[in-house]
């Protein structure tokens, strides 16, 4: 899909063109639009001032009617002359593998036309989606020239994640302390706001900080960039992660927001609400660990792929530190493949106790466990 930005339309915004034809979701083409510039007014503040083009990635995640999740990924377009309208090119999937879509992004900035953009999509569209490490070849005549080939590989990461997600502007404007009191907020699913003055920067950091709970999936509202036509969502009773634009940040003034709620300011590294005491809910043995390893890591000069590869192991290892054995929770002796959790707490030391009986309550160890136990009645069939 291409949306521009159009200031003199009443939406803002115009659908130029998309591929395929017909959507199969009708919602679509009402609400990608304003996904792909949340802003009411563009801007330049927070972005370096010698760069004339702005060219900008960043992530959405839709939830259709069934519940399932549609995933977008925006490379965006402006210019300071003003020469060329902004615009954004958005591929929508129900994967997020968005270091093979940033592949199939440089090939579209290549193409002369939007015909010859058309007719690389039907191509690609074509192919069943790559499994990972595998490839898909596209082969196409560009300018009625010798055939080009274009080649998308998807990562063999076993955490693909990884390939997009970056926890470094995460870690590079907020302290390890802030890091911590966010992750435990997301473990106890609370209502968690972030705020950031540029598309990237906040669309990072919120992405990097659903990505620190793995091998658990947020299971409540998440929202990377939160349209202002939308702010009625920071009212929602139910958890969420909602990230917003700093220019939004008067709006949730005049919003009734739930009690508990934290509000954090990435570009500053500052709480703008938040509990009058905010817990770390965290086994306290298991805290001190996590601190440690995250500071040395933080304040080390291990940076890239490296450092992303670093802090998911850490706080991987926190989970394993906590969850050794629990295999051995599952089943019955009738044969039943359920998990006892009753057992498993039991089993674990007693600085855990409290924060288990909090976090076996939650919507994601629920899933996680029932994912678990499908897997285990699997495997005994």
């Amino acid at each position: 899909m291409v949306v521009e930005f159009d200031p003199t339309q009443k939406t803002k915004t115009n659908l130029r063109s998309h591929y395929p034809d017909k959507f199969l979701d009708k919602t679509i083409p009402d609400t990608v639009p304003r996904f792909c510039f949340p802003e009411e007014e563009l801007t330049f503040d927070g972005y370096d001032e010698n760069r004339e083009k702005i060219v900008e990635e960043f992530s959405f995640i839709l939830t259709v009617m069934d519940g399932s999740r549609r995933f977008g990924f925006c490379r965006r377009y402006r210019s300071r002359k003003g020469d060329v309208k902004p615009f954004c090119n958005v591929i929508i999937s129900n994967w997020s593998s968005f270091s093979l879509f940033q592949q199939v992004m440089d090939v579209i900035d290549l193409l002369p036309s939007e015909e010859v953009i058309v007719s690389f999509l039907k191509l690609l569209l074509s192919k069943p989606f790559p499994a990972k490490e595998e490839t898909v070849a596209v082969e196409l005549n560009v300018n009625n020239e010798k055939s080009n080939t274009f080649r998308f590989t998807r990562s063999s990461n076993p955490y693909e994640f990884l390939d997009y997600v970056s926890y470094e502007p995460l870690f590079k404007t907020c302290s390890v302390k802030t890091i911590m009191l966010l992750f435990s907020a997301l473990l106890s699913e609370s209502h968690v706001i972030g705020i950031g003055k540029t598309l990237p920067h906040i669309s990072a950091c919120m992405n990097a900080l659903t990505s620190l709970i793995y091998p658990f999936n947020w299971q409540h509202v998440f929202i990377p960039i939160l349209p202002k036509q939308l702010i009625e969502f920071v009212e929602a009773p139910m958890p969420f992660l909602i990230g917003m634009l700093s220019d939004a940040g008067p709006l949730l003034e005049e919003r009734e927001i739930e009690e508990g709620t934290l509000i954090l300011n990435f570009d500053n590294d500052t709480f703008i609400k938040a509990p009058a005491v905010i817990e770390e809910t965290l086994p306290s043995t298991l805290a001190t660990s996590l601190k440690r390893n995250l500071t040395r890591l933080k304040t080390s000069e291990i940076r890239g792929q490296a450092f992303n590869q670093l802090v998911a192991h850490i706080f991987l290892r926190f989970w394993v530190d906590i969850f050794v054995n629990y295999r051995t929770c599952f089943g019955t002796p009738q044969g039943e493949h359920n998990f006892d959790v009753q057992k498993f707490i039991k089993s674990r030391p007693k600085q855990m106790l409290s924060f288990l009986q909090k976090f076996e309550r939650t919507q994601m160890f629920f899933m996680f466990i029932e994912e678990q136990e499908q897997l285990s009645a699997a495997s005994k069939l």
